[in-house]
């Protein structure tokens, strides 16, 4: 699974994640870990609507059928 933040609004926001300080740009989305959606300031963007999170399941890995 992927998740991803995306921010909402035409203004950057600054998030302070597992893996360190992260400035989300106007209209933008980046990576994030699964337990950053437990952080306060995160679920706190999230009920306002600054936020929202995206999780897409990861494509399969698809091996090519061996023909013979």
């Amino acid at each position: 699974m992927t998740t991803t933040l995306a921010n909402t609004r035409s203004r950057p926001v600054e998030l302070h994640l597992s893996s360190g300080v992260v400035v989300v740009g106007p209209l933008d989305r980046v990576p994030c870990d699964t337990e950053d959606l437990d952080l306060g300031q995160v679920r706190a963007l999230c009920r306002t609507g600054v936020l929202v999170v995206h999780t897409v399941a990861d494509k399969p890995v698809r091996h090519p059928r061996k023909r013979g």
